[in-house]
């Protein structure tokens, strides 16, 4: 997967910069993950947290996970400033799920934005889509205009549908550095 980042109107140009290396060198701000690629997202998702959180026995309570279904302003600014408060030491995530965006309407795009802009830096915010929540367009050609609004105020991180090969090397590799076994 590669992070994308936005120059300007409808330019985009594509970083050799790994989400990995971004989790390994530090987090910050407001992060996009959209793509055909459900279980690198959810990797990578979980290796956000790890870095993010850590194991420490407060974690819990630096972490907010919301459900978005039914667009609510109130849900999502709690969600974010409840995360900025800062009780803990350490790095906070908030992660923003099930968003339609094709169902929401001007004003709610308007207090989306502005809420992800007022965010605190120290929040490390996710906004996770699926395929049928977020139309991304064509990347990096003519992106949708969701998903040039988001790239305004988050990095997108693309994961696209990876070959079979590609998938099968990748797992191959992870096993490895985990010492995990497999079978055929």
């Amino acid at each position: 997967c590669v992070i994308l980042l936005v120059l300007g109107m409808n330019q985009l140009k594509l970083l050799s910069f790994s989400v990995a290396d971004k989790i390994k060198f530090g987090l910050n701000g407001i992060y996009l993950f959209f793509g055909d690629e459900e279980y690198m997202k959810q990797f990578y998702l979980s290796e956000v947290r790890k870095n993010v959180l850590g194991s420490d026995e407060d974690s819990i309570f630096r972490h907010k996970k919301i459900s978005c279904m039914d667009f609510d302003t109130e849900k999502i600014t709690d969600a974010l400033q409840t995360a900025a408060l800062g009780f803990f030491e350490g790095k906070t995530l908030c992660e923003l799920h099930e968003i339609q965006f094709g169902a929401l309407k001007e004003s709610e795009w308007k207090a989306l934005i502005s809420m992800l802009e007022d965010a605190s830096p120290d929040v490390i915010t996710v906004i996770y889509t699926v395929k049928d929540e977020f139309d991304e367009g064509i990347i990096p050609k003519a992106p949708s205009k969701a998903f040039q609004r988001l790239a305004e105020v988050a990095t997108p991180v693309h994961f696209p549908r990876e070959s079979e090969l590609k998938l099968a090397k990748w797992t191959a590799r992870h096993f490895v550095s985990e010492k995990l076994s497999f079978e055929n």
